[in-house]
């Protein structure tokens, strides 16, 4: 869980609600089987949380489990993929524009969508706001 960019106490839980319940991806070394790169689902109907581990970057495999996840998701799920990007991800957004299968949000004036995220809690607690686009 430390890999993720959100991460608070309480997502492992629904992390392997998430793997048990939705569709998930992952690439492992063949000779140690260690997981190299994975992604799987947000829950509500977004792909989400896409890790290579950094020696494993720069090779395609961010790709091929995007690919993947969004090939199981309207196979399994029958759901057009979808996947919102921080705004402070530059490298991701640039990696994103340059791919054919995605589109941009735009807001009525023909710019990116921004959608703004609270995340809540039932005990008291600062709130966490972030911005995707």
């Amino acid at each position: 869980m430390s890999v993720l960019l959100h991460y608070q106490n309480g997502d492992e839980l629904q992390a392997a609600i998430r793997l048990k319940e939705l569709p998930s991806v992952g690439i492992f070394k063949i000779s140690t089987n260690k997981l190299i790169a994975f992604e799987y689902n947000d829950g509500i109907g977004t792909i989400a949380h896409q890790y290579v581990y950094p020696e494993y970057r720069n090779k395609g495999l961010g790709k091929a489990v995007e690919i993947l996840i969004c090939q199981k998701n309207l196979k399994e799920l029958d759901i057009l993929p979808s996947k919102c990007v921080a705004l402070t991800r530059t490298k991701v957004i640039s990696i994103t524009e340059k791919t054919k299968y995605w589109s941009k949000l735009m807001d009525a004036n023909g710019n990116p969508a921004e959608i703004w995220w609270t995340i809540y809690s039932k005990t008291p607690q600062e709130k966490i706001i972030f911005c995707d686009n």
